[in-house]
């Protein structure tokens, strides 16, 4: 049976949704995401999403981009680097046509100069942050034959509201923060300007990105909560992502200087306990890697949901 290997056009954008919401996401994937995230990114090349058909239909499909705009003020254009976002096969093709879009993703990377290719984790509009081992091993097992190295594993986890409580931990040391002059609150027009001067010197450029779209997007500065030493910004989070879902929480970060105090503890429960009040069921995060920021959700209730591994290449 032949396979015609193309790239994408207009007529292609639901299609390949329909087709990527079932066997490239597991979550409850939406068109609009796909849009904004795929369609709308300025660093979108047609020629860079690939899609395998047989007898008219798709039997899988591969979205590669690498940056002609940088993430936002003090990102770069990482020349030498080069992402697969987003990977999708019927399961009956997964070894010729899978094992073939990834060789012409590799091609296609190779010759515009870049050193390495990565599955997945671009930055801001990631799909997921790595292969789906729950979901999807065998795309994780073909990527590892094709000579791709295990980067990072990484958690989504999620938080029913409707238990959660503000927990007496966090009163208690937002009460012994606040005699230190460490204070907490929710954003407000006249500490926008401190944030930003935080977020640039303390924080990544994927993450002002996802500020400045919320931000731009809504009017309600309560969804971002920063904490403060006098009149100096020294951590914050967020939550309702303008792309994805409004229950969806973070970045969150806090100055290493001011770490081991419990100031991020006191940042996340305030946070959560602002959505509950909005009225949201549940919070969600979709990146929770490292050894001391999955602890500190387990601690407040939060469970696993998923487990991503991000494989990388060098080409």
């Amino acid at each position: 049976m032949d396979i015609i290997y193309r790239h994408f056009e207009s007529k292609d954008f639901l299609p390949t949704f329909d087709f990527f919401k079932i066997y490239g996401v597991a979550y409850d994937f939406t068109s609009r995401m796909w849009k904004r995230q795929m369609l709308l990114d300025p660093n979108f090349d047609a020629n860079w999403f690939i899609i395998a058909e047989s007898e008219g239909k798709i039997v899988g499909l591969i979205y590669v981009i690498r940056r002609c705009v940088p993430i936002d003020v003090g990102g770069d254009l990482e020349c030498d680097k080069a992402w697969i976002n987003g990977f999708a096969v019927l399961p009956e093709y997964l070894s010729e046509v899978g094992s073939r879009l990834i060789d012409i993703a590799e091609n296609l990377a190779r010759n515009n100069g870049a050193k390495t290719l990565t599955a997945t984790s671009y930055t801001p509009n990631y799909f997921t942050q790595g292969i789906d081992m729950v979901h999807f091993p065998d795309y994780a097992m073909l990527f590892e034959n094709k000579g791709y190295k295990l980067e990072e594993t990484s958690n989504s986890m999620k938080l029913n509201l409707m238990d959660y409580s503000y927990s007496e931990k966090a009163a208690r040391l937002k009460k012994q923060l606040k005699e230190e002059k460490i204070t907490f609150s929710t954003l407000s027009e006249d500490s926008i300007y401190a944030l930003i001067e935080y977020m640039y010197e303390y924080s990544k450029p994927g993450w002002m990105c996802r500020l400045r779209k919320l931000l731009l997007g809504t009017d309600d500065l309560s969804r971002v909560h920063i904490a403060k030493a006098g009149d100096k910004v020294i951590g914050f989070n967020m939550y309702g992502d303008v792309d994805t879902d409004i229950k969806r929480f973070g970045p969150f970060g806090v100055n290493p200087e001011y770490t081991g105090k419990g100031i991020g503890r006191v940042l996340l429960e305030e946070c959560l306990l602002d959505m509950k009040k909005a009225g949201h069921s549940y919070a969600w995060l979709s990146w929770a890697s490292g050894e001391r920021a999955p602890i500190l959700y387990r601690s407040i209730g939060f469970n696993i949901t998923g487990i991503y591994n991000t494989y990388v290449k060098k080409l």
